[in-house]
């Protein structure tokens, strides 16, 4: 509403204005809808409070939820998983068995994940996944530093740009293998 009544030349900050100038309807749209949000916001607060005040824990799986995440404990372990679970349809948690078969053979010293075909899910390879990396977090820091930089002049566009391609280029650099990897095999 309020870039309406700018479009219709209110200015900003004005507290009376004539009423031959047609702005009386949006205004009060406008302040209505202030008071709706704010009564939103109320309701939240109050929410919350009797939440933490006096509501029950919700337990593993509060929504009766078909998919995996909702299958541990609340709050999972760290592992998620003693055993990586299989699927074999969209809903695991309603077709879940006792007897379900189970991932093995990945290595516990390196990360690694199985990966399966597409339409029938059966196992393909297990993928090394890459190791932790500050890299991801430089890139946010670089376009950070170039899109505040290019508020105020814009040669902050092509310093964000050459500062988040440094960034993408120690990103995708190729490691060197584990240190696994290299006592696994001979000299």
């Amino acid at each position: 509403m309020e870039n309406i009544l700018g479009v219709m030349g209110m200015p900003r900050r004005v507290y009376t204005y004539l009423e031959t100038l047609g702005w009386q309807d949006m205004n009060m749209l406008a302040t209505v809808g202030a008071f709706t949000i704010g009564a939103g916001v109320l309701v939240y607060v109050i929410n919350f409070a009797v939440s933490v005040r006096r509501g029950a824990p919700a337990g593993n799986d509060p929504w009766g939820s078909f998919s995996l995440e909702w299958s541990t404990s609340s709050p999972p372990p760290p592992y998620n998983y003693l055993h990586m679970p299989t699927v074999h349809d969209g809903y695991p948690m309603w077709s879940w068995t006792p007897d379900q078969p189970v991932v093995s053979g990945l290595s516990a010293e390196k990360r690694e994940v199985l990966v399966t075909r597409v339409m029938d899910a059966e196992p393909d390879h297990r993928e090394e996944t890459p190791r932790p990396s500050m890299a991801p977090f430089l890139v946010a820091v670089a376009d950070a530093i170039g899109i505040t930089v290019a508020i105020f002049t814009p040669w902050g566009v092509p310093a964000g740009f050459v500062l988040a391609a440094l960034a993408l280029v120690a990103w995708f650099w190729p490691q060197p293998p584990h240190k696994e990897l290299l006592e696994e095999q001979p000299s």
